[in-house]
């Protein structure tokens, strides 16, 4: 009975997805006996990932689609900490997201394109190598956490047989704690002993997925029925966008640490408004020009040691505006993909305490070049749904400040705008 149901009911598919990960990493390790030793920080990892897998389709409704997917993946996403202690040890520790694997289940609303929610589990794997020659664990650590999955789709077919798919994931992790009983010595210090450490760490990963959908069978997507709506010059977008930016700092202290690289995570939520103009080159091809403002909330938590004037200091993103060139093509009937390149202003604001930066914020406005990518999926003549990704590389940020503890901070700062809108066209 189950085999004829699915024969029926279902329609299965093959998909290969490409995109890009972001983590941000809560992490603490702790000492009771040797607090001072303790530290903890977000760090950002960043890198390319590659996913396989099977799905199920059923239509339940007519306009509405259920489908059941299974994946697994690997994943390229890797930070680094540098650090060189006034003693002149020096150590590093790297921490890379290595492969994962979801199941998650999807309800779609069908018309001129897909629309649907991405609801399930992932599984991955976590691994920490360190040669760090003072407190803490040498060696490799393996870590696996699994947490829940939410997401929005978009899709739409190329053929009868071909469907083109966009997505952003976000996967939220509870908190893992656990503890090492071993002897750990400082070998500068000889004296600093203890017999346990404390390590908790919390991820979230957002990921920015574009997938190739193959049905063995034929595509079921009932949008290739839908005849083709008009197109339009003028569009306005409004977008609440996540903001997941990725801080490379390299400071050069003269007191407590003489350097340190770290790649911390400075992340919020907003709201982004892009104006536009785009003219119709050919039936496949149209070029636009697309200005935005975006306001952010995103603040660095944590800059990583437990050290009270350092606790204290940490980087918000406040506001971008930019223009950019939005190209773009029809890849299926009422399915746009438009590619954005172009320029932007942002703006920040280093906060500190009064032994650091006299208790008064730092505010600074850097230019910025964007690269993007965003998917658009018509819902009737004049309304549109949007899902996309603007990357901002931004020129160096540089703060020196004198005082007891001088520094020389250098930030490199990449932020990844994840955005999900309504667009309306006119």
């Amino acid at each position: 009975m189950f085999g004829v149901s699915l024969a029926d009911n279902w329609s299965y598919y093959y998909m290969t997805g490409f995109g890009r990960d972001h983590s941000e990493l809560r992490y603490k390790q702790s000492f009771s006996e040797q607090p001072n030793y303790n530290w903890e920080g977000d760090y950002s990892l960043k890198g390319p990932s590659v996913d396989l897998g099977l799905g199920l389709s059923k239509p339940i409704a007519p306009r509405w689609l259920m489908n059941v997917e299974a994946s697994a993946g690997i994943s390229t996403a890797q930070s680094s900490l540098g650090l060189s202690s006034v003693t002149g040890t020096k150590g590093q520790v790297s921490i890379s997201r290595v492969w994962m694997t979801s199941m998650r289940v999807m309800p779609v609303y069908e018309r001129y394109g897909q629309i649907g929610g991405v609801f399930g589990l992932e599984l991955m794997d976590y691994q920490m190598d360190s040669n760090m020659a003072s407190f803490g664990s040498t060696g490799t650590n393996d870590q696996l956490a699994i947490g829940f999955m939410t997401g929005i789709t978009t899709q739409a077919p190329i053929t009868n047989k071909w469907s083109w798919r966009f997505s952003w994931l976000e996967t939220l992790f509870p908190k893992y704690e656990y503890s090492q009983i071993q002897e750990f010595t400082n070998p500068d210090n000889p004296g600093d002993t203890a017999n346990r450490q404390d390590v908790s760490f919390q991820p979230t990963i957002d990921r920015f997925l574009a997938s190739l959908i193959y049905y063995p069978n034929s595509n079921r997507d009932r949008t290739l029925k839908e005849d083709e709506t008009n197109r339009f010059k003028n569009y306005i977008i409004l977008s609440p966008v996540k903001d997941v930016t990725e801080l490379n700092e390299n400071e050069d202290e003269e007191q407590l640490l003489k350097t340190f690289h770290l790649p911390l995570a400075v992340s919020g939520w907003g709201g982004s408004l892009t104006l536009g103009r785009r003219i119709q080159i050919n039936d496949n091809f149209f070029f636009g020009l697309e200005g935005f403002a975006q306001y952010l909330n995103s603040n660095e938590d944590n800059q990583g040691f437990h050290v009270d004037y350092r606790n204290s200091e940490h980087l918000s993103h406040d506001w971008d505006m930019g223009l950019v060139f939005a190209p773009g093509f029809h890849v299926a009937k009422g399915l746009n993909v438009v590619l954005l390149a172009g320029l932007s202003r942002g703006a920040f604001t280093e906060h500190g305490p009064e032994v650091l930066v006299s208790g008064e914020a730092i505010h600074d406005y850097q230019w910025g070049g964007v690269m993007g990518v965003r998917n658009e999926v018509t819902i009737n003549e004049n309304w549109r749904a949007t899902l996309g990704l603007k990357v901002i590389n931004y020129q160096t940020l540089r703060v020196e400040t004198d005082g007891a503890f001088s520094t020389n901070d250098l930030d490199q700062i990449s932020s990844g705008i994840y955005s999900v809108g309504i667009m309306y066209g006119w």
